[in-house]
C-alpha cells in the first residue's frame, strides 16, 4: 500500500518529504517526520503515516499502538479502514513470528546448611531373642480367638433362627407351610450346631495356645540358701 498523506497548508511540505522518504524505503525518516508533523498540526494523516512506517520497518508493537490511536480518534473516518487493515496485518505478523522471551537467570546456589555438632549418645542395647519373643504379638492366637468368637455367635444365631422356624411350623395353617418350616428348622439346627461347634473348638484352641505360651515364657532360678534352695523367677 502506498503512503497517502493529505495535509493542507503549512503541513504540505512535511507530507511531501515524508512521501519521498517512504518511496525511498527510509522508514526511520518517515517515522521521525510524521511524529514531528503530528505534534505540530494534530493531523491524523501523520499519525497514520507513522504507524504505517513502523509496520514496514518491522516494529508491529509500536504500529498497533499508533493504529489504535487513529481508530480511537476517528473510528469511521478516512483512515479507519486503512488502520484496521494495518492492525490485522500486524496481528498476523506477530502470530507468525512470536517473540522469544529472554531466559530467566539461574538462581544462585543455596548456602550450605550450618554444621551441627551432635552429642554422642550411647548405643542402644541389643534386643535379645527372648525379649523379642515376649513383646511380639501372638498373631495365630488372635486369629483363633477372633474367628472362634465369630463362629460361635453365628452358630448361636442359626440356632435361634431354627427355634423361630419351629414355632412357625407348629403354628402353620396349612400342610405345605408346616413342612417347609420343619425342613428349615432341621437345616438351621444342623448348620448352627456345626458352626457353633467349630467356633467353640477354635476358642478352645486359642485358650490352650495362650496357656502354653504363658508357661513357655515362665522362668525360674534356684539359689542355694542355708540348707535349702530358694526359687526366684517369673511365672
Amino acid at each position: 500500500m502506498a503512503l497517502r498523506l493529505c495535509a493542507p497548508g503549512e503541513s504540505q511540505e512535511a507530507a511531501e518529504e515524508a512521501r519521498r522518504a517512504f518511496e525511498a524505503g527510509d522508514y526511520d525518516r518517515v517515522v521521525e517526520l510524521s511524529r514531528e508533523a503530528y505534534e505540530a498540526t494534530g493531523e491524523l494523516s501523520f499519525l497514520y503515516a507513522q504507524a504505517h512506517a513502523e509496520r514496514f520497518r518491522g516494529n508491529c508493537e509500536a504500529a498497533l499502538a499508533l493504529y489504535g490511536r487513529v481508530l480511537a480518534a476517528n473510528p469511521t473516518g478516512e483512515y479507519a479502514g486503512f488502520a484496521q487493515q494495518g492492525v490485522r496485518l500486524c496481528e498476523e505478523e506477530l502470530a507468525a513470528n512470536p517473540t522469544t522471551p529472554s531466559p530467566e537467570p539461574e538462581p544462585s546456589p543455596e548456602p550450605p546448611p550450618p554444621r551441627v555438632v551432635e552429642d554422642t549418645q550411647p548405643a542402644p542395647e541389643p534386643v535379645t531373642e527372648q525379649a523379642t519373643r515376649r513383646s511380639s504379638p501372638d498373631i495365630l492366637g488372635a486369629i483363633l480367638l477372633s474367628t472362634g468368637a465369630v463362629a460361635t455367635v453365628a452358630g448361636a444365631t442359626l440356632l435361634v433362627s431354627a427355634d423361630f422356624a419351629g414355632r412357625r411350623a407348629n403354628n402353620a395353617r396349612d400342610e405345605a407351610t408346616h413342612i417347609d418350616n420343619l425342613e428349615r428348622t432341621r437345616t438351621l439346627t444342623i448348620s448352627g450346631a456345626i458352626v457353633g461347634g467349630v467356633g467353640v473348638a477354635l476358642l478352645a484352641g486359642a485358650t490352650v495356645r495362650y496357656l502354653t505360651l504363658r508357661r513357655s515364657r515362665a522362668s525360674a532360678s534356684f539359689i542355694p540358701y542355708n540348707r535349702g534352695v530358694v526359687v526366684v523367677g517369673r511365672f
